[in-house]
């Protein structure tokens, strides 16, 4: 265990080296901590601790809401996100979903990742 530890400390460091939309820490759980409504990327994970879904959203709250609306997600799954930094541009942030997509393989995203709509006002 120890030694997969370390090992994440390593992707965790590789991955703070390349261009990074978020702050270093740890995620938040929406089950604990509700969403707030700024951009950030969120992810829930099979019973078997493998990446099922993988997203980037302008307001955290208003996505993740609409995910637990829709049925799509089992009961008593804990979401994760993470807040992106004030200042990281959406096309930053959709490369960040792409890297992500790409290390999990989440089982229910539908494409590779950064492939959304343009928010109002971003270009």
């Amino acid at each position: 265990m120890l030694a997969n530890s370390r090992k994440d400390d390593t992707n965790c460091a590789e991955e703070l080296a390349m261009s990074n939309p978020y702050k270093p820490g740890r995620p938040f759980n929406h089950d604990r901590t509700p969403a707030p409504k700024i951009a950030g990327t969120y992810w829930w994970n099979n019973p078997d601790g493998s990446r099922a879904y993988q997203g980037i959203s302008n307001s955290l709250a208003r996505r993740i809401g609409e995910h637990c609306d829709s049925g799509k997600i089992p009961l008593g799954t804990t979401m994760h996100y993470m807040v992106a930094d004030e200042d990281a541009d959406y096309e930053a942030l959709r490369e960040h979903e792409r890297r992500k997509c790409k290390q999990h393989q989440p089982t229910d995203n539908k494409r590779g990742g950064g492939g959304g709509r343009t928010p109002k006002g971003d270009k």
